[in-house]
């Protein structure tokens, strides 16, 4: 629950920092350069624009698109521990399927 409540938490500041990017950014095709360039910084990948020329010299869409890559790879970070949790459960709940089935086996010898 923690981490899903931090997925969320994170979804809502990724779609804080869209929002007030918006106010700065109205064309589309700069909207699509700069949402190539945060997905590229996050999966580590070289873009193919600098900051500067995405945020035209524009001090602050240059920061907010600099909280939006860090906004995006923490979301990022969330639903990965989030699917590590998931994955743990689920071991946990086959192992625990497994001892009650062990646990069947040895009711039905100690009753032999």
């Amino acid at each position: 629950a923690r981490e899903e409540e931090a997925v969320t938490g994170a979804q809502k500041e990724v779609t804080e920092v869209e929002d007030e990017l918006s106010k700065g950014v109205s064309d589309p095709k700069v909207w699509r350069r700069i949402n190539d360039y945060v997905s590229d910084e996050v999966a580590g990948k070289e873009p193919d624009w600098t900051l500067d020329e995405l945020a035209s010299g524009d001090r602050d869409v240059r920061m907010v698109i600099k909280e939006l890559i860090r906004a995006k790879k923490s979301l990022e970070a969330s639903k990965r521990k989030l699917e590590r949790e998931e994955e743990k459960a689920l071991i946990a709940n086959k192992q625990l399927d497994r001892l009650g089935e062990l646990e069947k086996r040895l009711n039905r010898v100690e009753e032999e």
